[in-house]
Parts: C-alpha cells; sequence; structure tokens
C-alpha cells in the first residue's frame, strides 16, 4: 500500500468513528471525534497498516490516474 493509499484509508476509518460517536452523542461532534480517534486508535491502526511502497506519486502518474493529458500551469 503507498503513502496515498493509506492516507486515504485512514480518512475513511476517522469519518467512520466521528460518523458512530456522533450517532451515540445524538449530535455531530466534529472535530472532538477525529482528535478522539487519533488519541485512541492512531498508533495501533498504523502499526498494522504500514506503507509498502514509500514513494509518492509523481505529477505525471497523477495526471494519468485522473484522466489529464496536458500540462497545467
Amino acid at each position: 500500500m503507498d503513502l496515498r493509499e493509506r492516507n486515504l484509508l485512514q480518512i475513511e476509518e476517522i469519518e467512520k468513528h466521528k460518523w458512530i460517536e456522533s450517532e451515540k452523542a445524538g449530535h455531530d461532534l466534529g472535530e472532538a471525534a477525529r482528535i478522539d480517534w487519533v488519541l485512541k486508535y492512531a498508533a495501533k491502526w498504523s502499526e498494522e497498516h504500514p506503507v509498502t511502497d514509500d514513494k509518492l506519486p509523481t505529477d505525471e502518474s497523477l495526471k494519468a490516474e485522473n484522466g489529464i493529458s496536458k500540462d497545467i500551469p
């Protein structure tokens, strides 16, 4: 898993936690729920989801992935 994929997966987990905790509380907990996830779960989650491809995507690979064929100034 590359860094970008890992970050997207982590954001998904954080937002899931925010939704669950907000439902329990009966209102949107917002940033507090995100911080709660980081404090409670980030270290363990990071151990369980290591970056195996630490190369950052190039501008060209991002353009190709998003269907952009010309240079953007």
